[in-house]
């Protein structure tokens, strides 16, 4: 799970760090046509990401039909802050209630513990990410990544 996590991380630092950078081009693109915007806008994206991210970005943003049908990089941004706050709470969730019925060696209480918190914080970094997202993307980059 935590390599899981540590993916989404790494997959959400450089998608923000990308669509910020495309939204902050000051050359406009040619308008795409309807059907073809989604799609090169997810696969611009993903080409961002480096080779070694680029499938898993690809299957994530394809594979959520919000992600997939976002017609500007400020929507792609919001969908896949919302798509990864609510993948980070099904995690929680499911920490804690492992944690609640299954953790019994007081050794691995602690950990277990940690581990909650720390999907807690990063569901409520994301949470913030996502509201200022509109306002100042620089700044909801710097509350995703941190």
């Amino acid at each position: 799970m935590a390599s899981s996590l540590n993916d989404w991380m790494m997959l959400i630092m450089t998608l923000f760090l990308s669509l910020s950078l495309y939204s902050a081009s000051p050359a406009p693109a040619p308008a795409p046509t309807p059907t073809s915007l989604s799609n090169n806008l997810v696969e611009s994206t993903c080409n961002k990401t480096g080779e070694e991210l680029y499938t898993l970005c690809m299957q994530i943003l394809e594979s959520n039909p919000e992600t997939a049908s976002a017609s500007s990089p400020l929507d792609l941004a919001k969908a896949t802050l919302n798509l990864v706050i609510e993948d980070t709470q099904v995690a929680s969730e499911k920490l804690r209630v492992l944690l609640k019925t299954k953790i019994t060696q007081p050794e691995l209480s602690e950990p277990f513990d940690i581990c909650v918190n720390w999907y807690d914080m990063a569901v409520g970094e994301f949470s913030i990410s996502s509201k200022e997202v509109d306002e100042d993307p620089k700044t909801a980059n710097y509350d995703a990544i941190f």
